[in-house]
């Protein structure tokens, strides 16, 4: 099943071009590596160098010192695990879940950031505070989630990357095609992202922030006094619509706002019951999707579909939590930039193959069987594709 995605054959032919074999002094091949951290990602719940080390001598009879993985993620091209991950992606879109219903290609987007003292680690956003420890340093990855695959968007490495603006905006605009409709939080708000968005022939949806709008005309109002609703039934809806307008963007000076004038907004209020406050709240989206002639569709979706849209943004955070959790995706286990990128897309990768078995299994409960049942199955695989290495790591035994 597994060498179905992903033959030995394949992974040894990708390593070719970008002449990892002959440019590693640790004798390490691209694709002993590749093994040892998905192996290490999948069955050790704290990943570390000694601990990779220990697997690849079990699966290898080879000893290795920890300190040579370090150098080969230092040194390896992380352009050989992007591309196996996009193998990866390719082979298993159509088994993961099927593409979102309507003619729109929707990507979630969000950051999620990992933590370490300044003094360990040479890459990163420093971030200064009074704590005895001294300076931070933030890796902060913009990711997408699109019919449930993830991508990799930007790794951060500027300290005006800590503004969403730009952290999440700049990749946004530059990987933007026509029928693209972004969903993300209102971190990212800038009204110049918003339009260089729309100019691309893509489109938006995020909350209204503080941006100043006017409203051109109303299209639906509620009567319904959401607040005295008590809380949902099982099977009943959590959200309802109250209002619909159609605006556009406004300041007090109307001079600046001359260029969004032909970037029409929806704006969409729903009020949605949140579990843990047991209350109902009151969120604003707008859109860039264009408003139908009758008025009551937005872009190919209802007033209803929209607000769910935005309601299931919340998968990226949830995907976040996962890698966290399953994948020691906040367990740094290499300090440079190279490293850094290599392990975000082994995560990825390993984050793909648990999407693609909870698929297959039909588990629907959390991760934690899918990842057992992954464990077991990626054994065989995985076991093969180091037996057909041997050649290689023979080599790394002969300098050792």
């Amino acid at each position: 099943m597994f060498t179905r995605l992903l033959p030995p054959s394949m992974l040894e032919e990708m390593a070719v071009p970008y002449q990892i074999d002959s440019d590693n002094a640790n004798k390490l091949s691209g694709e002993l590596v590749f093994c040892t951290l998905l192996h290490s990602m999948l069955y050790c719940p704290e990943m570390s160098l000694r601990s990779m080390a220990e697997l690849f001598e079990d699966y290898t009879g080879v000893t290795i010192d920890h300190s040579s993985i370090g150098k080969a993620l230092t040194k390896m091209p992380p352009m050989y695990f992007k591309e196996v991950f996009e193998h990866l992606a390719r082979e298993m879109e159509s088994e993961i879940k099927p593409k979102a219903p309507g003619p729109l290609s929707i990507k979630k987007v969000d950051a999620t950031i990992v933590t370490i003292s300044a003094k360990l680690l040479g890459f990163g956003i420093t971030i200064a505070n009074k704590l005895k420890s001294g300076p931070r340093k933030y890796i902060k990855s913009v990711m997408s989630m699109s019919d449930g695959l993830p991508s990799l968007l930007r790794i951060c490495d500027s300290p005006s990357d800590m503004n969403d603006n730009n952290a999440m905006g700049n990749p946004m605009v530059a990987s933007a095609m026509k029928g693209d409709l972004f969903v993300f939080d209102k971190g990212c708000s800038a009204r110049d992202v918003l339009l260089a968005i729309h100019n691309k022939g893509a489109f938006f949806l995020t909350p209204l922030h503080s941006q100043k709008v006017r409203t051109l005309r109303v299209l639906f109002t509620s009567e319904l006094n959401v607040k005295d609703m008590a809380a949902p039934k099982a099977g009943e809806p959590d959200f309802v619509v109250t209002s619909v307008e159609e605006c556009i963007f406004e300041n007090g000076q109307p001079t600046r706002c001359a260029k969004y004038k032909d970037m029409k907004l929806a704006l969409v209020t729903f009020w949605r019951y949140d579990q843990h406050s047991q209350i109902w709240r009151s969120v604003t989206v707008m859109t860039n999707l264009p408003i139908s002639a009758d008025g009551k569709r937005i872009g190919p979706y209802t007033y209803e579909e929209i607000a769910l849209l935005y309601r299931d943004r919340w998968q990226i955070e949830l995907f976040f939590k996962k890698i966290k959790g399953h994948l020691s995706f906040d367990h740094l286990v290499n300090r440079s930039k190279n490293g850094i990128e290599i392990m975000i897309y082994m995560t990825l990768i390993a984050a793909m193959l648990m999407i693609w078995a909870k698929r297959v299994t039909g588990v629907t409960t959390g991760w934690g069987p899918v990842k057992v049942w992954l464990e077991s199955g990626c054994r065989n695989w995985i076991s093969e594709l180091i037996r057909s290495q041997a050649h290689l790591y023979r080599q790394s035994a002969r300098a050792g």
